[in-house]
């Protein structure tokens, strides 16, 4: 196994961590404007060279890993082995919340009328698979071949639900493991005392409403894009306009 990093310029003494850490093989440094977005394409083209190089079998998978998953002992070969009983499909990891058990990152279906709605299923629901977070996500070679590389168009979030949507259009099936791989927390919405605040962190790069990135992947997911587009802008707004005493991105 070979494990690549991407240190997007950070100032936590991140390089210096990595560079003692035996598990990684490769650390590859950015300037500090890559986010998610750029940085896991970055990492997944150097993957991809790699095997082709090597050339790259069945056996080959790539794993997206985010650094904040706290993975179970039998994880990755849980995967594997999913991943060996249905050939050519992406295997999903669902994490749970270290607090109260709930599933926090994983598989997501649609909800509502919006191209972008999306939300994660109870641990009841039998339903299928139509995006995912790319918290953990194994891809076959074959596949990653198929699908193209993960868009670094998208300023930082939305390439993940990019890429599971261009996957499905393949006829890629999305396999989602039974068990929980790990442990990893949501992140909690910030307070703004303004709502001006609030909306220039929606739009800005690592906003859920950031211009660049609805763009992108409206126009893959609704032949109506620009009615939906200020749609969710207008929507926003109507959702603020009521008094609180502070407002959320």
């Amino acid at each position: 196994m070979e494990v690549l990093a991407v240190d997007d310029g950070s100032t936590d003494n991140t390089a210096k961590v990595l560079e003692s850490c035996r598990l990684v093989t490769e650390t590859v440094y950015g300037s500090g404007d890559l986010y998610w977005a750029k940085s896991m394409g970055l990492a997944e083209s150097i993957a991809l060279l790699k095997i082709s190089q090597s050339a790259g079998s069945e056996q080959d998978y790539l794993l997206w890993l985010n650094d904040d998953v706290q993975l179970d002992l039998h994880a990755i070969q849980s995967s594997i082995t999913a991943a060996e009983v249905n050939p050519n499909s992406i295997i999903v990891g669902k994490t749970i919340s270290k607090a109260d058990g709930r599933l926090t990152y994983g598989p997501l279906v649609r909800e509502g009328l919006h191209p972008l709605g999306f939300r994660l299923p109870s641990e009841s629901e039998q339903v299928e698979t139509d995006a995912f977070n790319g918290n953990f996500v194994l891809i076959p070679f074959s596949a990653a071949l198929k699908v193209g590389s993960i868009q670094t168009k998208y300023s930082h979030g939305m390439a993940d639900i990019d890429y599971a949507i261009r996957a499905k259009k393949l006829g890629i099936s999305i396999v989602v493991l039974q068990h929980p791989v790990g442990f990893c927390e949501r992140n909690s919405p910030k307070r703004h005392s303004t709502r001006l605040s609030a909306w220039a962190e929606f739009i800005g790069k690592k906003g859920a409403g950031n211009p660049k990135s609805m763009l992108l992947l409206l126009k893959t997911s609704s032949r109506t894009w620009h009615l939906w587009m200020v749609a969710t802008y207008v929507i926003w707004w109507m959702r603020r306009l009521k008094k609180a005493p502070y407002y959320l991105a």
